[in-house]
């Protein structure tokens, strides 16, 4: 009889490269198991930089609000009057031991305030088409018109101030021929929405109102502003495009760009000490002249040498990371308030 020798004896070849698999497998969950933990780790150290960062950015947001209350409230001391020559609308850089950090402050009341829209529009029997609008809503009209890159008719202005005023209005009845309510606003998009039916608490809603595309958005945003209904705008701070819509009662049309220009060329950095020395400017004075003779009138309704509201932009770089954020600021005799603040980050 035979004897038969066992598997293993015969193949030893065979045995050796299973031992060889299992040790590469071994090495292979091995390092798979310390990729897997330094990648927690690593993942860990950032979530705890972050956090530190996080924290001393949050700490030196504090110090630039503080800082920028202090100039204000340093500011309110000495006039009453905010023009683009006091040291508020100056930039400021802090260098500190651990950071750097810059501060800039806009006044919001150099922009048209969009809640300034409230009121119902008058019915036109016979009126002219003038006459149905209060005057913040004429110069909404107007600003809307002002842009040479993106035409706005007067027809397609009217239409869409409605639809802001719909926006604002607590109702639900849709004004004039460009008015728009739920009914529009529940159809035209997916899924549908309701308007606000109250104050804006940001010009970004404004791009979800009737007509207003994003092309137009982008160029009417940075000359508005959403404030408590009724603040009046500062003639010291606002741009060109926003003094082209101090125009006399019965016209609807801006001003020309050069009427704009000639206004902030004018005013200087120190702008005027009152509502009497703005008006008595050779242009202002014109058109006050026209008005008497038209029967029309050039309001100054909502117009104003001083502020109350102003929006803080800060910047923080710290270890080469770098912060930003936003405070709107509300002045008044009582000291400095933050209204609303927004932060972010990048590196």
């Amino acid at each position: 009889m035979k004897s038969h020798a066992c598997l293993c004896c015969q193949r030893p070849d065979r045995q050796k490269g299973v031992s060889l698999i299992l040790a590469l497998l071994i090495v292979a969950a091995v390092g798979a198991m310390a990729v897997y933990m330094n990648r927690d780790v690593e993942r860990g150290l950032r979530f705890a930089e972050n956090r530190q960062f996080g924290a001393q950015g949050m700490q030196l947001f504090d110090g630039g609000e503080e800082a920028a209350s202090f100039y204000l409230n340093e500011d309110l001391k000495d006039n009453q009057v905010d023009n683009l020559g006091e040291p508020w609308a100056q930039p400021y850089s802090f260098p500190l031991e651990i950071a750097v950090v810059q501060l800039a402050m806009e006044d919001m009341q150099g922009r048209l305030n969009i809640n300034n829209l409230q009121g119902k529009v008058a019915d036109s029997n016979g009126k002219p088409l003038h006459e149905r609008f209060t005057v913040p809503q004429r110069r909404f009209i107007r600003l809307l018109q002002s842009f040479e890159e993106l035409p706005v008719d007067q027809n397609e202005a009217v239409e869409i101030t409605e639809a802001v005023i719909d926006w604002l209005d607590p109702d639900d009845e849709a004004t004039g021929f460009g008015g728009a309510e739920s009914s529009y606003y529940q159809s035209a998009a997916t899924p549908g929405y309701r308007p606000a039916n109250r104050e804006m608490l940001s010009v970004s809603e404004l791009r979800l109102v009737k007509g207003v595309t994003a092309e137009l958005f982008q160029l009417v945003a940075p000359h508005l502003c959403a404030l408590p209904a009724g603040t009046p705008l500062n003639v010291n701070t606002a741009n060109a495009h926003v003094l082209r819509t101090l125009n006399i009662s019965d016209q609807l049309a801006p001003l020309s760009q050069e009427d704009g220009d000639e206004m902030v060329s004018k005013r200087g950095q120190s702008g005027y000490d009152d509502m009497d020395a703005f008006l008595d400017t050779a242009l202002l004075s014109d058109l006050l002249d026209r008005a008497t003779r038209a029967g029309q009138f050039l309001s100054t309704d909502e117009l104003s040498v001083s502020t109350g509201y102003f929006m803080l932009r800060t910047e923080a770089v710290v270890a080469q990371r770098r912060s930003y954020g936003q405070s709107l600021l509300h002045r008044t005799a009582d000291g400095v308030r933050v209204v609303n603040r927004q932060l972010g980050s990048w590196q």
